[in-house]
């Protein structure tokens, strides 16, 4: 009798076996999809050449990639690709580990000459801070403000939009008014060297869709990527 229940739960163990490692290769085929596209870019918008000659997945940290936020690493931005013809309101969900950055542009400066780069900095290395800086010709300084900016979050939400001679800016609900004059340069977001994530992007009003699961788990994803 013995010898028959061992034969029998032979086959059992090893199709339950088979079925736990098709599911955690499905798995890593779903994430490494959930890689690729929170690492693209939205239509109308793209991700120039980076300078880092290495990207070594250690030093991004371990902030997983979302289908429903844009990831962002080794100081590559993420920028629409047209230049407006005047500056763009942009607000976006910060998802930031404890040493992230992530600076969202209202309009970024790319070249020395540039003038009118104005965009806010959230930091979490070191003393956590939200800072709003305006770049011209390439000078680059902290834009005088009626008053100080909360210290950036795990999840922040952060709004920047042109008014009258200046910027309104908001930080998880504190706003204030900045002197910088943003010029008609492109909305961008710019990380550090760390991984974080931007989600719920809106521009000018107009919600920037987010990568998406890939078709295999539309119905959702793990509980662990949320």
């Amino acid at each position: 009798m013995k010898g028959w229940l061992g034969t029998w739960r032979g086959p059992r163990a090893l199709l339950a076996a088979v079925a736990i490692l098709g599911a955690l290769l499905g798995e890593a085929a779903w994430r490494g999809a959930v890689q690729t596209r929170a690492l693209g870019a939205p239509a109308g918008w793209q991700r120039p050449a980076i300078e880092v000659p290495y990207r070594l997945s250690d030093l991004a940290g371990d902030l997983r990639h979302r289908p429903d936020a844009w990831s962002l690493e080794f100081y590559q931005p993420l920028r629409r690709a047209d230049n407006p013809p005047r500056p763009a309101a942009v607000s976006a969900t910060a998802i930031l580990p404890a040493d992230g950055v992530l600076e969202v542009w209202a309009a970024e400066p790319r070249r020395r000459d540039d003038r009118g780069g104005v965009g806010v900095i959230l930091d979490r290395t070191g003393t956590p801070s939200s800072t709003v800086v305006r770049v011209d010709g390439g000078v680059r300084e902290e834009a005088p403000c009626d008053g100080p900016l909360p210290p950036p979050g795990p999840r922040t939400r952060v709004s920047i939009a042109a008014e009258g001679a200046g910027v309104r800016v908001s930080v998880d609900g504190a706003e204030v008014r900045c002197q910088a004059i943003p010029g008609p340069l492109s909305p961008a977001l710019r990380p550090g060297l760390r991984r974080v994530a931007a989600a719920d992007l809106v521009v000018d009003g107009e919600p920037v869709p987010p990568p998406g699961p890939p078709a295999a788990r539309r119905g959702g994803w793990p509980a662990t990527a949320r």
